[in-house]
């Protein structure tokens, strides 16, 4: 069992991290400057962490999900989709949802081990939602339904329009092969 101490300690620096990296015009996140802010050593810091960068892919994991909140289950498919589009490109629109999806995506291209696992844990997080609250879906339909959205916000960097919103939705339906009265998986 994990001492309350210790596990508080990486709550509270993972939590600093996350605001430091929320705030816009910070310096840059370095193990000097979070342990400075944190208020701990550096030597704390590097007993939990390697690097900055497994730090920093763990204390950003939890901010690339969104909160999706309002799940209608009696509602359409087509109307769970949009829900479910609409609720994702507007999570990416904040600051650090999208600095947690590009920086995850960065640092497993790098072969973080730790930041791949992270990464490959926000796709399964993402795909396991969309099949509890929109329908049951293979990896690859969930790629193409709401690639285009993740796309749109974190690539290009104009927000997803109502009108790829409406399209992906419409993909959606015709590629999970349901009516709009599909049951979302349980």
């Amino acid at each position: 069992m994990t001492d309350p101490r210790i596990r508080r300690t990486r709550l509270h620096v993972l939590a600093t991290a996350r605001a430091m990296i929320a705030e816009k015009g910070s310096e840059p996140l370095t193990i000097s400057s979070l342990a400075r802010e944190a208020q701990i050593s550096r030597r704390t810091l590097y007993v939990h962490w390697q690097t900055i960068e497994e730090l920093t892919s763990e204390a950003l994991a939890d901010s690339a999900l969104p909160a999706l909140e309002s799940r209608h289950t009696d509602s359409s498919l087509e109307d769970r989709l949009q829900l479910f589009l609409r609720e994702i490109r507007d999570h990416l629109k904040q600051r650090l949802p999208k600095i947690a999806e590009t920086s995850s995506a960065h640092f497993a291209a790098t072969a973080d081990e730790n930041a791949l696992d992270q990464l490959k844990d926000m796709q399964q997080q993402r795909l396991n939602l969309f099949r509890a609250t929109v329908a049951p879906v293979t990896a690859d339909r969930f790629a193409q339904i709401v690639g285009p959205i993740y796309f749109a916000e974190l690539q290009t960097g104009k927000s997803a329009s109502r009108q790829l919103i409406e399209s992906q939705v419409a993909l959606g339906i015709a590629l999970l092969g349901a009516d709009k009265t599909t049951e979302p998986q349980t």
